[in-house]
């Protein structure tokens, strides 16, 4: 099928599926109407004359070689360190915006002082997803009576959300509605797991995303990189009889959704 392909340098990004089964699905979960955030300029809010230029900010974090480790912590270099990372630049390059990390950020240098530019109001994945859901913004993704390889209905509505600038969030294990979000993103037990940050999507001509390229700190040993992933895994991936979750990272299935890194701004790309 011919694609369409959206880059985070040519799409706006304004703040704010299709999977079938036989099984009956739980009702969706409906998304969220973002919560204003308290200290935003009234006068000179973000707006397209102060653009956010998150897809320089993922190039500017690509560029630099932050090799996984979750030790020393307040060096943000395991997968939500660098989501904190990233954060942080972007605080710095667009005023009169809230983020998890404070601006500030350098460009990490190995064996260099890389220690954080401040207090983040989170440090875990979870603790990030908590910090997104008492904005308005975090979506979580429930999977009663669905297999591996279903999506349940508030995933597939989520679907053709994702967007340059969104974040995911995945974990191994199978949330069920009625264990409720604290189930996710609870500090000691939570199922969250891992999360990354949306680059650019490609989308069919009936308009549903089917292929996406998302920045992360992968795991123990990988530097930080940006990696291509897919709705339907392609045959390669499957021939050797694995299923994987619709738009999972590896087994890891889709389980919380904020459709922007930032809370209610206007987002454009740059035009490079």
């Amino acid at each position: 099928m011919t694609l369409k392909s959206f880059s985070i340098h040519s799409l706006l990004v304004i703040l704010v599926s299709s999977c079938s089964s036989s099984i009956p699905m739980a009702p969706p979960t409906p998304l969220p109407t973002p919560i204003p955030i308290s200290n935003r300029d009234p006068v000179n809010p973000v707006s397209s004359s102060e653009e956010c230029d998150i897809g320089s900010a993922i190039d500017w974090m690509k560029s630099q070689k932050i090799t996984y480790a979750q030790s020393p912590r307040d060096e943000w270099r395991d997968c939500s360190g660098n989501f904190l990372r990233l954060s942080s630049r972007i605080a710095s390059v667009c005023p009169n915006v809230q983020l998890v990390a404070p601006p500030g950020v350098s460009e990490y240098m190995v064996g260099g002082n890389n220690k954080r530019p401040g207090k983040a109001e989170a440090r875990t994945t979870r603790g990030i997803a908590k910090w997104y859901d008492q904005k308005g913004m975090f979506v979580p993704v429930y999977y009663d009576a669905t297999d591996i390889s279903d999506a349940p209905a508030n995933l597939q509505e989520v679907r053709n959300r994702i967007k340059p600038g969104s974040v995911l969030w995945f974990s191994f294990k199978k949330p069920l509605a009625a264990n409720g979000k604290k189930a996710l993103y609870n500090e000691s037990t939570g199922m969250i797991g891992h999360m990354a940050t949306i680059y650019s999507v490609k989308k069919d001509l009936d308009g549903n995303v089917v292929e996406w390229k998302m920045y992360h700190g992968e795991r123990a040993g990988k530097d930080n990189n940006i990696t291509t992933h897919w709705w339907d895994w392609p045959a390669k991936y499957t021939s050797r009889g694995q299923e994987y979750p619709p738009g999972g990272y590896w087994k890891q299935r889709i389980v919380g959704f904020s459709e922007s890194l930032i809370p209610p701004a206007t987002i454009v790309s740059s035009s490079k």
